[in-house]
């Protein structure tokens, strides 16, 4: 069971997640799941979707994909519709971004070439990494690696194992996910040559 200092920790937003300035433009986000899925799909536009909706990208529109502090995505998406976050916006006006979603079978998940239980890993190594409050960027290089290094032997898929159980494990402790103050290989983003 989760203990208040735990939902307390994860209540509060990491130096990625801060809204700083912005912090005003949450005031009349709803708090029910179904409705912050509608509103994120009402301000964000999926970089592979925005063809089939006539987004024509711009070098403007391209450098949003690399925006990582909330802060600066609410200030983007402030400057092109001054509007509470949850007023419709047409497409062409919402921030290109990315969602992430996956299935069991490792080939069916993953984008492009990027795929399977390499991409997986990444998955988990950046969600351990956002819930200890170290968010990196979905787009920090990681897919241009070398193809010699998108497998896992039994070694790494092991190890991955325990990665992907330690939220849970923190979980089950009332405790926040923590990383050593120095950390291993284990956590070293997978996705450097």
């Amino acid at each position: 069971m989760m203990t208040t200092t735990l939902l307390s920790y994860y209540a509060c937003q990491g130096r990625v997640t801060d809204p700083r300035e912005h912090a005003d433009l949450f005031d009349d986000v709803p708090c029910d799941v179904p409705a912050l899925c509608r509103l994120a799909q009402g301000l964000v536009l999926h970089v592979g979707w925005a063809s089939a909706y006539g987004v024509e990208l711009t070098d403007t529109s391209r450098r949003e994909l690399s925006i990582r502090s909330v802060a600066e995505q609410l200030r983007v998406i402030r400057t092109a519709d001054p509007r509470p976050l949850p007023a419709p916006r047409p497409v062409a006006s919402r921030m290109l971004g990315t969602c992430r979603a996956g299935e069991a079978d490792p080939t069916d998940c993953g984008q492009q070439a990027a795929t399977g239980l390499w991409f997986m890993r990444v998955n988990v190594v950046r969600d351990l990494l956002a819930l200890a409050k170290t968010e990196i960027s979905p787009w920090d290089g990681w897919r241009h690696i070398s193809p010699a290094k998108r497998t896992l032997d039994d070694t790494v898929a092991a190890l991955t194992d325990e990665l992907a159980r330690m939220p849970s494990d923190a979980d089950r402790l009332g405790m926040p996910v923590r990383l050593p103050a120095e950390p291993t290989g284990e956590l070293t983003p997978p996705w450097s040559d």
